[in-house]
């Protein structure tokens, strides 16, 4: 890695960024493999290849904003589909909770961002119900 100098106060966030900007896309993909093997699908990294690929090297080079490669329902503020994804994940605690924040997440960056309007990101947060 290239060294990186920094006020010591600055190192714990320094330190949560990497991690959460690495480590917890290790989960989340580990969670979506384990998704798609129940639903199925025989190598699922065949499928999320691709996307998490395609995903990672839009958001770097679209850094520090980052929302230009966003996709997906919370993004076109599809509050249905949201909501049969918070469905299809009840019986998956750590995913539903994983999906939930996330999403919460990613409708603040839209939302922020004048990717979705107000009513399309209440309608989401709706959908995504309560922890």
């Amino acid at each position: 890695g290239e060294p990186v100098v920094l006020e010591d106060a600055a190192r714990p966030l320094y330190h949560a960024a990497l991690v959460h900007g690495a480590n917890h896309v290790v989960t989340l993909v580990a969670q979506a493999s384990a998704l798609l093997a129940a639903a199925g699908v025989d190598d699922p990294g065949r499928l999320l290849g691709p996307l998490v690929h395609a995903s990672v090297d839009g958001a770097l080079a679209d850094a520090p904003g980052a929302v230009s490669t966003l996709t997906g329902p919370v993004v076109r503020g599809d509050a249905g589909t949201v909501a049969s994804h918070v469905e299809a994940l009840a019986s998956r605690p750590e995913a539903a909770q994983a999906y939930r924040a996330v999403a919460r997440a990613t409708a603040d960056v839209a939302l922020s961002s004048g990717r979705i309007g107000p009513a399309a990101y209440a309608a989401v947060i709706a959908a995504l119900g309560d922890d």
